[in-house]
């Protein structure tokens, strides 16, 4: 395209600035990752400077603005988009991506995509018009002055093949775009190809050959991801008036002279056919100067991610914050909200004493419900339940934040006189909360218990069901104990729709409740059994109960159900545990293996029941469950030989890695499973899914002390000893 006034020659394999510059762009621009300002200084009052940073972080996450050329740029460009840093600039058969000229008098460097083959009659519209305009006020006559330009949220290029739509959309750091392929069009018509141009200084004018690697992915000749594995989907209406996913088989396939088309596999040639070649997923650090550790992690509707967790950092990046500072203590829980775009919210939550933050998920409306542990007699309450700290060692604590870090909608202790911590929470459609954790207090309240309104043991599990009232304080429609005469404990909890409540965790006692004759295992098997448990709504009945184990030592640390109300767990196991279908049938011969579990609803049999690890030490921590039924689980492992297929990371790299695998619904195969970590010590904690926004992406949190920890995007460099962590995989 000639008048832009972009320099010739192309980026690869150059080392100049520029050039690596514009490779970053290549993968921000193409995949979506990860950037964000690092906001890691001592937290201040507000000042200009301040308000101003505050403020370029919003913009940042506007929606893409694409004006409308009314000659305010080349004649051939028919939208543009101005950014920090960038220009974009959109034909009817190509975009060009122009990073701005540096300060040092070097030229830009552009990426461009260019679609073969197009139909002449294409058309380019906007769409969702913004409100805002353009204005370009240049030289002193009025004629060459160009106003009122208006802006639109989307480009769609209209029969860009015969049947075939390109919609361009995004925000200030991201474009996306989606290729609509029409019922009867042909998608064998679409092919493109990349070219990277480097500074006009260079001399060279080489087009770049692109590959597909084994992951799928469409790479250039360094290895820098250009387009992820493409998602090609179509959508239906099923039976309960719901619009699902379909996902359709598709590949990159790399022809001559670098031109890029797609290998559909079979799929409805009635419906319409979504093409996205872009799978926006990140990776980065979270944390400051001293020790941070990420817990928990939850997605919105938006596929928002939502991260909580534990931090002593003075610094640890805030923004829209609730409390902005370190309250005191060894450390403060934090809560966070990212998405590609950066940081949407972040905040300390804690007091003077040592709080943490174990458990999160977040309602339909984009509240986030967290559940953790404090021993703060300060720590932040607001419509609260117990108002005051109880005492004891530590109590839990349950908090609601509104939508964007809008402010507490209600904060609450929850404990008695003894140690009380939450260590899971899970949310229903219309807001109520349900937690589980464990309690030595024998003054646990207990209002509206059936099943366990008195304490057990040393230690107690706990299930209780928090809601809140319109204009009063959060109540606590039901808790019980759950335990026996032992120690038992609650690590994870699940609920359906219905306010179904499943629990998962580790007992000692060989009392623990269980719904004999109708329990898979009505004994115990060891010297600490995992266990499941079915809560009834409103904490009626234990519906079902048992334990799950082998003749040694089991925990149970993660659960989840799918819409059939089949429960999946996983934990660690120091073997033999109980195995049905398996993918890993055999032990793997160290201190402990993952295990993964899935049982019918009854509770009564196992559907698959599968090892997960190697010769050294492995655990599974988190678990969820995918639109397509695959279980996908992140823990931590030590083992060389750790299981893996498909992998993004096939070696070990350090003294400990955390992983994650994705099971298929037979439990028999993987979808894929990887190693993730760098050179020291990694540990993955939790992992969700949102099953609206794409099943296909997986985001995991944990913390790590590797210097190179596998980082997709800008991001947060490492920071303290220990920094959490947030990675997305497809």
């Amino acid at each position: 395209m000639k008048g832009y006034g972009f320099g010739p020659g192309v980026l690869f394999p150059s080392t100049s600035k520029i050039a690596r510059q514009a490779m970053c762009l290549v993968t921000l621009f193409l995949a979506g990752c990860l950037m964000m300002t690092a906001q890691t200084s001592v937290p201040k009052p507000v000042n200009a400077q301040s308000k101003k940073q505050q403020w370029m972080d919003s913009f940042a996450h506007l929606p893409m603005s694409f004006e409308a050329n009314r000659g305010q740029t080349d004649p051939q460009v028919e939208f543009v988009s101005r950014g920090s840093g960038y220009t974009l600039f959109l034909t009817k058969n190509e975009a060009v991506f122009s990073l701005n000229a540096p300060s040092n008098h070097e030229t830009q460097a552009t990426l461009r995509m260019r679609f073969d083959g197009t139909n002449r009659g294409a058309r380019l519209t906007g769409a969702d018009e913004l409100a805002g305009k353009s204005n370009y006020f240049i030289g002193k006559d009025a004629k060459q002055w160009h106003t009122s330009i208006p802006t639109f949220a989307k480009v769609e290029n209209h029969e860009l093949y015969p049947g075939v739509d390109l919609v361009y959309y995004g925000n200030q750091q991201t474009l996306e775009y989606d290729l609509r392929v029409a019922p009867g069009a042909d998608p064998a018509q679409i092919a493109f190809q990349f070219r990277a141009d480097e500074p006009v200084h260079s001399g060279r004018n080489v087009a770049s050959e692109v590959h597909v690697d084994a992951h799928g992915d469409l790479v250039s000749p360094n290895g820098a991801i250009l387009l992820h594995k493409p998602d090609v989907y179509q959508t239906f209406v099923n039976k309960s008036d719901a619009t699902e996913k379909r996902i359709v088989e598709a590949k990159y396939v790399v022809k001559e002279n670098n031109r890029v088309s797609f290998a559909i596999g079979r799929y409805d040639r009635n419906q319409t056919l979504v093409i996205d070649p872009v799978v926006p997923f990140y990776s980065t650090y979270l944390g400051g100067a001293n020790n941070d550790y990420g817990y928990g992690i939850a997605l919105d509707a938006k596929g928002n991610a939502y991260i909580t967790g534990s931090t002593a950092s003075l610094n640890f990046p805030v923004l829209g914050c609730i409390q902005c500072v370190n309250a005191g203590g060894l450390a403060d829980a934090f809560v966070t909200e990212l998405n590609p775009g950066g940081l949407v919210y972040s905040t300390y939550l804690g007091g003077a004493g040592n709080d943490y933050g174990y458990g999160i998920a977040v309602d339909p409306l984009g509240n986030a419900y967290v559940t953790g542990s404090t021993s703060s007699a300060n720590f932040p309450v607001a419509l609260c339940f117990q108002c005051l700290f109880q005492g004891g060692a530590a109590d839990a604590f349950v908090t609601e934040i509104a939508a964007g870090g809008a402010g507490l909608v209600y904060s609450t202790y929850l404990g008695g006189k003894a140690a009380d911590y939450g260590r899971a929470i899970a949310v229903d459609p219309a807001g109520d909360a349900f937690v589980t954790g464990n309690t030595t207090s024998k003054n646990f309240p207990v209002p509206g218990c059936v099943f366990g309104c008195l304490p057990g043991g040393l230690s107690d599990a706990f299930v209780a069901e928090l809601q809140r009232k319109p204009g009063g304080p959060v109540a606590l429609v039901y808790s019980d104990y759950l335990g026996g005469a032992a120690n038992d404990y609650g690590y994870g909890i699940a609920v359906d729709p219905n306010q179904n409540v499943y629990v998962t965790g580790a007992t000692s006692s060989v009392n623990f409740p269980v719904t004999a004759p109708a329990c898979f295992q009505c004994a115990p098997q060891g010297l600490s059994d995992a266990f499941v448990t079915h809560v009834a709504p409103f904490g009626a009945a234990l519906v079902n109960s048992t334990y799950l184990g082998g003749p040694t030592n089991d925990y149970g640390y993660g659960i989840a159900i799918d819409g059939q109300q089949t429960v999946y767990v996983t934990g660690s196991t120091a073997g033999p545990f109980p195995l049905g279908p398996c993918f890993q049938c055999v032990y793997g011969g160290g201190a402990s293996d993952a295990f993964v579990t899935r049982l019918d609803p009854g509770l009564v049999g196992i559907i698959y029941s599968t090892y997960l690890g190697g010769v050294g030490t492995d655990a599974g921590r988190g678990i969820a469950v995918d639109a397509m039924g695959d279980a996908d689980v992140t823990g931590n492992t030590n083992s060389k030989n750790f299981p893996v297929a498909n992998c993004f990371q096939c070696l070990l790299n350090g003294g400990m890695d955390a992983f994650v695998t994705s099971l298929t619904p037979p439990g028999v195969a993987v979808v894929y499973s990887t190693f993730l970590g760098g050179k020291g010590s990694d540990f993955g904690r939790g992992i969700a899914v949102n099953l609206a926004f794409n099943p296909t992406v997986h985001y995991v949190t944990g913390y790590t002390n590797s210097p190179n920890f596998p980082i997709i995007g800008a991001g947060f460099p490492p920071a303290g000893l220990y920094d959490a962590f947030v990675t997305g995989l497809p």
